[in-house]
């Protein structure tokens, strides 16, 4: 933990140098998840064969991982150097190469999987009039 983790770890009263959760925080992860798997049932949509749908998929993934990248850069926070409270600015929030990498891996296995799965679980549109 760097400088400033340590610091926000004693502001905050926390007793160690690890975060932990209870066990249905992991459910969050369910969003990324239905993000990753449903751009990738867009993405292979109208296409018969598997190869051409998975190969979307991935290319989708690609996708994932900018908008993953474009977010985490919004949600950086920083305090700049002339605000006096630091001898410099510091920069709250994720590496900007991990997040890519991380959501590269995460947007490119579930979006190819996305669109292989989830289009033969649909069913065809009824066309025409009812």
């Amino acid at each position: 933990m760097g400088a400033a983790g340590s610091f926000l770890a004693a502001y905050s009263g926390a007793t160690g140098d690890r975060a932990t959760f209870p066990w249905w925080f992991a459910m969050f992860l369910l969003v990324p998840l239905a993000a990753t798997l449903l751009g990738g049932r867009a993405a292979g949509i109208g296409e018969a064969r598997w190869f051409e749908r998975a190969i979307r998929g991935a290319l989708a993934g690609f996708i994932y991982a900018g908008l993953c990248v474009v977010a985490a850069w919004a949600a950086t926070l920083v305090v700049p150097a002339w605000s006096g409270l630091v001898g410099g600015s510091l920069r709250f929030g994720p590496e900007l190469g991990t997040v890519f990498v991380l959501a590269l891996a995460w947007g490119v296995l579930g979006c190819a999987l996305g669109a292989l799965v989830l289009p033969r679980l649909m069913r065809p549109a009824v066309s025409g009039p009812r």
